[in-house]
């Protein structure tokens, strides 16, 4: 083993993140991860880092100190993997604090593992995950901790994720008096990220057993908190307690049986207690036992007079209640609560009036003291997937050696996924990272290069395939350019059980749209509509099937010769901007057609520091340039910037809703916006053939030696509509005009120069 590595203090929120997610297993340093450790179900199938090492391959043997090595091995994007045994858990030694305070790291066991210290010992975990991903998984913590100070804490910065999975500490601590007690864990007040407790237990704490309202306080950072299938059994104050916007309690039990330690003399053995404010509370499957009756007994809920003005919805409640305390504890008036199926039972289910209709008594159900299932198990996010990792076997399962990326295409400017063309037909492959779930509405976009033997199949709601397209369950909907259709189906083991086809003519040669309802506005129906880069709808169908509420992604492809591609796969709403051109490529003919050579790249200004492209003053006048693979659509709005470095003989063309043009300027049928330096006005024009059918225009001065901000309305705000505004380098609005036109619905994109001396700058066009 080398030298000890210093410990890092509290810093990696400020560290860059690397990337958005990334599955464990690749990079490996030492053996491979054994398969033990997917078998543990609290764990996910995927890691934060891409290097995982194995600390037993590296010398750790049970009986030793786990913090030299951890301390030895700890990095950014590194996942430390323990042995372990779920029957057996080996034991290690924990003699000093350890502190996963790095971007994309874990610390994780294979199997359960043991981390051991003698009683009263000042012991913690810090996990924080800056605004990547950090993750402690399989752990037991053995020895009662020391009364006075000790917190396991756990926190994330704005975009990140701390992960606590399978973590249990069952000895709890000393009750203390005249200092700060001991709580189970801590999510402290700056939390503005995620933490993400899945199948974990604490008891016998003083001080809360979870204490995870801090964020939601005052000057707080309003991260949220979610807990899924954990555990509170024993602690004073409260077992589990929250209060910041959007946290959430699932699958959970709380009981309290017998006396919690004392915290600083005193005893407030609550259950699950809401101390904040935060707006949009879940609180689902909570299953609440007090049948403890002695000092400090208190009660099964509590809404604390902090929370006044905040929110929550209650769903399958559980609650037995055998103190002289209310079942829930209504310390304000002013909350809003939504709930559903509420059961309170034992010698005292008064709720205040707090529920709405709750089943009262002895005939209703009685709480589980255990958890119940987690659904936290992989924890997929929503999909969110652009191919910029530009690595598939890294990132997906199955028949990975059928699908690659490429940069060629791609309508995020980076990379895109393609089915290779001499791999075998019949090839799937799942990212079980992320998720569709119905209730919501998704977007993807294909490309067929050609016709032929070409369909893409977009796998959602996975339930299973880890084996091969015979073993998967799941639906599919099925762009099929050899046979001209579109079907949406539902498949178990491999066989399609129910389906819904549409007869279509797929366009080639440009992206599509694919636009998946997945019972969002009818929550009976998966309805699937495909659009053409000019925004018409090409092909819709809809299948009436209820089967599945949500499961993983992927894709399929049937014909072993096909080359279709695929990117941009976002659920609606959390799309990121949509880069038509940030000119980053530095090669205008490679990417554009007509007269290319009378446009340029430059290094020397830039709004993205890459590169700009620029009116070549020593090309002709009257040129222009179109980009055919990606194109502009009405009903949605566009930024771009422009520099002009001086007046005079300056005007920029910018085209959009492109039909037509490809021998040049006199062939032209689409919309123009034209900022015209040398005359002093902005226009919005259609243009047919080279001729101007209809124009709007608004006179104005041009600043010049800054960027400007253009701002395209394409029938955005108002459908019949086309609206143009400038603003400056400070925000200020210079210019606006408008064109009241229906024609074109969307078409090609690119630019026109009318002055053969002209230097003018463009950069970063974007969809909003």
């Amino acid at each position: 083993m080398g030298s000890e590595r210093q410990q890092p203090d509290d810093s990696s929120e400020d560290v860059t993140r690397r990337r958005l997610m990334q599955l464990g297993a690749t990079g490996v340093v030492g053996a491979a991860l054994p398969a033990g450790f997917r078998s543990v179900a609290a764990t996910p199938s995927n890691l934060p880092g891409s290097t995982t090492i194995n600390l037993g391959d590296e010398g750790l043997d049970p009986g030793e100190d786990i913090g030299p090595y951890f301390y030895d091995y700890v990095d950014h994007d590194t996942n430390l993997v323990v042995p372990g045994d779920d029957a057996s858990p080996p034991q290690y030694t924990f003699d000093q604090d350890l502190d996963l305070t790095y971007e994309d790291a874990a610390l994780v066991g294979d199997g359960m593992i043991e981390l051991t210290h003698a009683d009263g010992a000042n012991r913690a975990m810090r996990v924080y995950a800056g605004s990547g991903r950090s993750m402690l998984a399989n752990i037991t913590v053995r020895g009662v901790l020391c009364a006075c100070d000790q917190k396991c804490r756990a926190r994330a910065g704005s975009g990140g994720k701390a992960e606590v999975r399978n973590v249990r500490l069952p000895d709890g601590a000393y009750g203390c008096s005249n200092c700060d007690p001991a709580s189970g864990w801590y999510v402290p007040k700056e939390h503005a990220g995620t933490v993400l407790f899945c199948d974990c237990h604490v008891e016998g704490f003083p001080d809360n057993g979870y204490y995870a309202s801090s964020p939601g306080g005052s000057g707080g950072g309003g991260g949220k908190v979610v807990f899924d299938g954990c555990k509170a059994k024993n602690n004073n104050i409260s077992g589990i307690r929250i209060g910041s916007d959007g946290s959430e309690v699932r699958n959970c039990a709380i009981v309290n049986d017998a006396r919690a330690p004392e915290n600083d003399g005193s005893f407030n053995q609550r259950g699950f207690r809401i101390r904040r404010d935060g707006q949009d509370l879940n609180v689902e499957n909570l299953h609440v036992t007090h049948t403890y009756e002695g000092e400090g007994a208190s009660q099964p809920i509590e809404i604390h007079d902090g929370a006044a003005g905040g929110s929550a919805t209650f769903t399958d409640i559980y609650v037995r209640n055998d103190t002289s305390s209310p079942a829930v504890n209504r310390k304000t008036t002013d909350y809003s609560v939504t709930d559903s199926n509420v059961h309170l039972t034992g010698e005292n289910p008064d709720d205040e009036g707090f529920f709405t209709d709750p089943c009262v008594g002895s005939g209703c159900t009685s709480p589980d003291t255990t958890a119940p299932a987690s659904d936290c198990g992989n924890d997929a996010e929503p999909v969110a997937e652009d191919f910029s990792h530009a690595d598939v076997p890294g990132t997906y399962s199955v028949d990975i050696g059928a699908f690659t990326t490429t940069s060629t295409r791609s309508t995020t400017d980076s990379y895109a996924l393609q089915a290779d063309g001499d791999a075998d037909g019949g090839s799937m492959i799942l990212r079980e990272d992320m998720k569709t779930s119905a209730g919501n509405t998704y977007t993807l976009d294909v490309y067929f290069p050609s016709g032929g033997e070409n369909d893409a199949g977009i796998l959602f709601g996975g339930q299973d395939g880890d084996a091969g397209w015979d073993d998967y369950v799941g639906y599919m909907a099925i762009l099929d350019a050899s046979d001209d259709y579109l079907a949406v189906d539902r498949w178990e083991n491999g066989s399609q059980v129910d389906s819904a086809t549409t007869d279509t003519r797929w366009p080639i040669g440009e992206w599509l749209t694919v636009e998946l309802d997945y019972r969002d506005t009818d929550d009976g129906t998966i309805t699937v509509t495909v659009f053409a880069a000019d925004g018409r709808e090409v092909v819709s169908t809809s299948l009436a099937d209820t089967n599945y509420d949500g499961g993983t992604v992927g894709f399929y492809n049937y014909f072993g010769a096909a080359d279709w591609l695929a990117d941009s796969w976002f659920q609606a709403g959390n799309e990121p901007s949509k880069v038509l051109d940030d000119f980053g490529h530095a090669d205008v003919p490679g990417t554009y057609s007509v007269d290319a050579e009378a446009f340029t790249t430059t290094s020397t200004r830039s709004t993205t520091g890459d590169d700009a492209l620029q009116a070549d003053d020593d090309a002709d006048g009257g040129s222009m340039i179109l980009r055919d693979d990606k194109g502009t659509t009405a009903g949605e709005s566009y930024e771009l910037d422009v520099y002009f470095p001086s007046g005079g003989e300056n005007d920029a063309g910018l085209l959009f809703g492109a039909r037509d043009g490809d021998t040049g300027w006199d062939d032209y049928v689409g919309y123009m916006a034209i900022l015209d330096a040398s005359d002093g006005y902005l226009a919005v024009d259609r243009w047919e053939n080279g001729s101007q059918v209809v124009s709007a225009t608004t006179d104005t001065t041009w600043p010049t030696g800054e960027w400007l901000t253009v701002e395209l309305d394409y029938r955005d705000t108002d459908d019949g509509t086309i609206t143009v505004t400038v603003f400056d380098a400070s925000g200020t609005e210079v210019v606006s005009t408008s064109l009241a036109d229906t024609t074109y619905h969307g078409g090609e994109f690119g630019f026109y120069n009318y002055f053969g001396a002209a230097d003018w700058l463009a950069d970063s066009w974007v969809e909003q």
